[in-house]
């Protein structure tokens, strides 16, 4: 390579055409060793593309780039993705240092990149999301790396030894042990054979996690609340005890979504009566047609029962309202409610 300045960048990835002239600027004006930017999720299966932060957290960061990695202090780590694909590299920077990615199949970028950052004298980024990063292709490596589900550690014991050899191990050891953590329970969470996850639950509880000395550290050595929470979860249950309490937060997640789409759903259907309403010339609760002068003919009584819906009780009756071609009378009974469910009855 002949460019002052590296970029890797995966081949199932999309690139936004001014992503290498903006972060070459920046790299310039900031005389910087390393810049960063964040990216956006293209998911394969939906084709739904959605940007994300967690790449890039720069709350940890400080205001204005050009930065010494110091700066972001325990947080260095956990502030950036280890990808390669999402920054820039000077070329003397990384030669001088002879980083080179490991070979290893599916985690070969977690040493280079989090090694890049810790030696870099100034860093700089781009708040911006030029990256699409493809995911759920399970021919990629990330979405087969079932078969070697404990490959990550290998990065991690290259990255300590490194930083021991050059003296930094100390100054890092912090940052370098929550990133330990956060990696471990993340590979843990996103398993995607049983097979994998056993052997995942159990050599991370056994022997990864004592082997960098995390188990056994106080609480407050560990910088983000669910990082705790989680390592309590690993420790203290079982496989099958850990693998419930999942398969319980999934379930109460999928009502919860349910719950929102319907929500949705019944408002989307409420604006369609409205507009269905208004473009016929009358307004929503003029939808049918009144009984008859002479007779007061009703074809259907619509009997209501209601009992602490105020947050519904008026779409509800508006909706019954807006019945077309048939006479209607429609009658709410107030079952007791204890909130403003009988005043929105009566308005």
């Amino acid at each position: 390579a002949s460019g002052d300045f590296l970029s890797f960048l995966d081949a199932d990835d999309l690139f936004a055409p001014t992503m290498l002239a903006e972060l070459h600027r920046r790299a310039r004006l900031h005389d910087a060793d390393v810049v960063l930017t964040k990216f956006r999720l293209l998911d394969e299966r939906t084709g739904e593309i959605n940007p994300v932060d967690w790449p890039l957290r720069l709350d940890h960061f400080p205001k204005k780039p050009p930065f010494a990695p110091g700066a972001v202090g325990d947080h260095l780590f956990l502030s950036v993705n280890p990808a390669a694909w999402n920054k820039l590299f000077r070329a003397d920077f990384i030669r001088d240092l002879e980083l080179r990615f490991q070979t290893l199949r599916s985690a070969n970028d977690v040493f280079f990149s989090y090694m890049a950052l810790a030696h870099a004298r100034r860093i700089s980024y781009w708040n911006a999301y030029p990256v699409t990063y493809r995911y759920g292709n399970t021919g990629s490596l990330q979405g087969s790396k079932h078969g070697r589900p404990l490959e990550f550690v290998d990065a991690f014991r290259a990255m300590r030894s490194h930083l021991a050899e050059t003296g930094l191990y100390q100054a890092y050891e912090r940052p370098f042990l929550n990133v330990v953590l956060d990696i471990s329970l993340a590979n843990l969470r996103g398993a995607s054979t049983l097979e994998a996850f056993d052997v995942l639950h159990s050599a991370l509880a056994r022997d990864v996690l004592p082997e960098f000395g995390i188990v056994g550290r106080p609480d407050d050595y560990f910088v983000r609340p669910d990082l705790v929470r989680q390592l309590h979860e690993l420790l203290d249950s079982t496989r099958d005890e850990y693998l419930f309490s999942h398969w319980q937060s999934a379930l109460e997640t999928t009502r919860n979504a349910r719950a929102e789409a319907r929500e949705a759903l019944r408002h989307s259907d409420l604006r369609s009566h409205v507009v269905a309403a208004a473009e016929a010339g009358s307004a929503p609760h003029e939808g049918r047609p009144a009984p008859s002068s002479q007779t007061d003919t009703v074809d259907v009584s619509v009997i209501i029962p209601v009992h602490n819906t105020e947050a519904y009780v008026e779409e509800c009756v508006h909706s019954v309202l807006t019945q077309t071609e048939v006479s209607i009378e429609v009658i709410c009974i107030d079952d007791g409610s204890t909130d403003s469910s009988p005043e929105v009855l009566a308005r």
